[in-house]
């Protein structure tokens, strides 16, 4: 019995995060869909394209867990620095991708009472 209270803990965690993951999709995605939010995502495809060649070469081949879309949320900082970043689902291209955010550096974005401007993208991964 006290294994099966451990799991329901975990599940219920589990919801909890997914919750919050998908809060946080939608925040990206109605921070994008403002003029200001359009013309900033639109800036920041440079760095993705990046991204994209570093951990998915054009050409190479992708592990079959990593085929398909993925959605990487952050929390860009008033200097330009995403933090708070999350991927899901979580395989070795979408962290990649994650990392290569981690260390880059963007332009400042649109002004934003919050402490942070959020940002969403799904990307999908093909062979």
């Amino acid at each position: 019995m006290r294994y099966f209270a451990a799991i329901l803990l975990l599940l219920a965690g589990h919801a909890a995060w997914a919750d919050d993951f998908s809060a946080r999709v939608a925040a990206g995605q109605a921070a994008a869909a403002t003029p200001d939010g359009t013309a900033y995502s639109n800036s920041l495809w440079p760095i993705l394209l990046r991204a994209a060649n570093l951990c998915n070469p054009p050409g190479g081949t992708a592990p079959s867990d990593a085929l398909g879309q993925f959605y990487l949320v952050g929390n860009m900082t008033h200097a330009g620095r995403m933090k708070d970043i999350e991927v899901q689902p979580a395989n070795s291209i979408s962290t990649c991708f994650a990392l290569q955010m981690a260390n880059s550096q963007f332009s400042p974005p649109p002004p934003t009472p919050l402490p942070a401007y959020p940002i969403v993208f799904g990307l999908t991964v093909k062979l």
